[in-house]
């Protein structure tokens, strides 16, 4: 079975529980694997039976038009990251200080996030001047940077430190990210694939 999940810290933890559990696991089970998800919606949907994945960890805004079976993990909230010695911000960051600094942002192929988005709806689309697939990369290159960007709380507490990181109150209301664990149709009785999901639900329990 392969688990697939966004490329966050809390997901990368899940991840990492399972590759050891699966270490210590009956051998119907000991086929797990885990990579970090490239695509949003195909992991387990529409091209699911020809790349064997049998399980995604995505966004609820991803999960929800699948219709496929799914369960709620855990949830998070975003906040406003900027390198912390740049003076040229505020905390709460304000919109004239959103849009005068460089941006970063971030994206699953052509899928834009779910903040950049939000900010098109608002009418604060904003030109991107760096881009990157992942959260935790967008996190360490604020360093030394006038460079601003949106982080889930966890992982940017988690690397507030090493990134050198000033977490701010945004200046929107961002709604709360809700990781959801998707799984094909096909293995919701399967014993190896109900062991991997209430592994997955007990970790998630516990972020």
């Amino acid at each position: 079975m392969t688990l697939t999940s966004s490329a966050n810290r809390s997901s990368s933890v899940i991840r990492a529980s399972v590759s050891r559990a699966r270490a210590c696991a009956a051998d119907h089970v000991s086929r797990a694997v885990t990579a970090p998800i490239r695509h949003p919606v195909s992991p387990v949907g529409r091209r699911g039976a020809q790349t064997g994945r049998d399980l995604a960890i995505v966004p609820t805004r991803f999960s929800e038009p699948t219709n496929l079976p799914s369960q709620p993990l855990f949830t998070d909230r975003f906040v406003a990251v900027a390198w912390r010695s740049n003076a040229e911000v505020s905390d709460p960051l304000t919109w004239d200080e959103f849009h005068k600094l460089p941006y970063l942002s971030y994206r699953l192929g052509s899928v834009p996030s779910m903040v950049d988005a939000l900010l098109e709806e608002l009418g604060h689309g904003r030109q991107l001047d760096a881009v990157v697939e992942g959260f935790v990369v967008g996190a360490l290159l604020i360093r030394g940077t006038r460079q601003i960007t949106f982080l889930q709380e966890r992982l940017a507490q988690t690397l507030r430190g090493v990134g050198e990181l000033r977490l701010l109150v945004p200046p929107l209301d961002i709604p709360p990210l809700v990781e959801t664990m998707v799984w094909h149709p096909r293995a919701d009785h399967d014993p190896a694939h109900r062991w991997l999901r209430d592994h997955v639900a007990a970790v998630a329990s516990q972020l």
